[in-house]
């Protein structure tokens, strides 16, 4: 069964999603009487080249969430020698098409600094998961 549909525009082919955090620290903060803060809608454009999903690094803070490593990333930048070290962070992914959802509860994501939340998309969805 395929969540995703729709067409492909000038921005390529995007994607709806709600990134929140993951299932495991909702809990957690539920447990200790918390509040939890509420997912974040973005637009990602789907890369099925990328290893890795990306997003703005504005997102996290507004989850309220730090780093939990982080990883070398080669880009079309960087030298094999000279990889540009990247923040981690775990969040969850809901895709979403009309009315249907697909929760990915715990993702490892990618801060990006290039990525924005003020542009038309706000990441790239790799193939994380």
């Amino acid at each position: 069964m395929s969540i995703i549909t729709g067409s492909v525009d000038h921005l390529g082919a995007a994607v709806d999603v709600l990134v929140g955090v993951s299932r495991a620290r909702e809990e957690k903060l539920r447990k200790v009487g918390h509040s939890v803060p509420p997912a974040i809608p973005l637009r990602l454009v789907i890369d099925t080249g990328s290893f890795s999903t990306a997003l703005s690094s504005a997102i996290f803070p507004k989850l309220g969430i730090g780093r939990i490593y982080r990883t070398p990333v080669h880009t079309t930048l960087t030298t094999q020698d000279n990889p540009h070290l990247a923040d981690v962070f775990d969040v969850s992914i809901t895709l979403v098409s009309g009315m249907d959802q697909m929760v990915i509860s715990s993702v490892p994501i990618l801060s990006s600094p290039s990525c924005s939340l003020d542009a038309p998309t706000n990441g790239i969805l790799g193939r994380t998961y």
